[in-house]
Formats: C-alpha cells, structure tokens, sequence
C-alpha cells in the first residue's frame, strides 16, 4: 500500500575532559520518503553538520533518490536506497568545497528474544561525482532495550569516516561509545 515515512533527528555532543572542550559538533536530519508499492520509495533527504574539532562550520546535504524496502515485518526491517546529492562544506579555516554526489544508505533493526532487545544498523554515505577519493560515511551500530511505553535504553557505536577532511582537521573518523535513554514515537 503506497504511503509517505516523514522522519526527523539530530544529535549534539559537547564533552569537555580536565576542564578542556573534547568534542563539539551537532548534526540535524530529516528524511521524506513516499512508497510507490509495498516495497519501492523515492524519497527526499537533508543533512545539516557541523564539528569544531574538523573545521568543519556547516556541511549541507541536499539529496534525493530511489529505495527498496526488502523486508518490514514488526520483528525485523531492512531497506536500502542510493541516489544523487548536492554537498556544500562550509570551513572555518580551509577552502570551502562544494560538489554533487552520489549517495547510498542501508537501515536495518531486527528484535530478539521475544522483543527484549533490538539489533540496529544505519549507514548512509557520500562520494564526490568529481573526486572519488572525496567522501564521507556515516554509522550507528547498537542494541536498544524497550523499557516501558516506549522508552528505551541503548548501547550504540557511532563511527564517522571523512576521506578527505579539512587540512586542519585533526584526524579523518570520529567514533563513540554511547549509553542513551530515550523514547522511541511509533505510528
């Protein structure tokens, strides 16, 4: 049955160690997605950034492309989807770079034990059309434990690859290990 899957996040860190700010940066995104059928979707994307510690003042993605849904059950969901987008780094120290770009991204979560944790896995990632050694990945790996009416406590690795990042980034990936509790909206 075709239908639309509107979604909208983000995520901030502000750590600071001994005093000293350790991380800084925010990301925001949103996601439109209308299903043609059960299993095919074209959708429309944006991802807003920003990382102190990469130089990095603002990267603005602007996407659009095509998914397949290859399994949405109430126990397990997979889809993937690849398309095309428009890339604007914004730096505070280096050049600022703009370019179009292919696109992809993989969702996967599946409950266990009788819905007593969920296994879940997002990756999307970006490559130049220009430079295909300029691209960037992003990961969320984890277990989400249902607690009570929709609040949960997660276990999560974010891991961030940037190939080529600003001359004055201080290194090309990010990775966390984070304890979350949160509350999860369902339709």
């Amino acid at each position: 049955m075709p239908g639309k899957s509107p979604s909208l996040g983000g995520e901030l860190a502000n750590e600071k160690a001994d005093g000293e700010t350790t991380s800084e940066n925010w990301l925001a995104y949103g996601n439109y997605s209308h299903f043609l059928d059960k299993k095919w979707y074209l959708y429309a994307n944006t991802l807003l950034e920003h990382d102190k510690f990469k130089d990095l003042n603002l990267r603005t993605t602007l996407g659009a492309g095509g998914g397949y849904q290859i399994f949405e059950t109430p126990l397990l969901n997979l889809s993937v989807s690849a398309g095309a987008a428009m890339v604007d780094e914004n730096f505070d120290v280096a050049e600022d770079n703009d370019y179009p770009a292919g696109s992809w991204s993989v969702n996967y979560d599946q409950y266990f034990f009788e819905k007593f944790v969920q296994l879940f896995h997002t990756q999307t990632g970006y490559v130049s059309l220009e430079d295909a050694k300029d691209w960037f990945l992003k990961t969320r790996t984890g277990f989400r434990f249902p607690l009570y009416k929709g609040f949960t406590a997660t276990l999560q690795y974010n891991f961030d690859w940037d190939n080529q990042p600003s001359e004055d980034a201080e290194t090309e990936e990010d990775t966390k290990f984070l304890f979350l509790l949160g509350y999860q909206f369902k339709n």
